[in-house]
């Protein structure tokens, strides 16, 4: 499955489910980069 694809699969949900998804993303980016911040200081 590529960028593309699942571009287009959100784009066909309704807008609640929509925001869902990118709230959840957002969620994701921020853990990632603090777990990121957090292994670096451990490093």
């Amino acid at each position: 499955m590529n960028l593309e694809t699942i571009q287009q699969e959100i784009a066909t949900l309704p807008p609640d489910a929509q925001q869902i998804i990118f709230d959840l993303v957002e969620v994701l980016k921020k853990r990632y980069y603090q777990d990121q911040k957090n292994l670096q200081i451990t490093q």
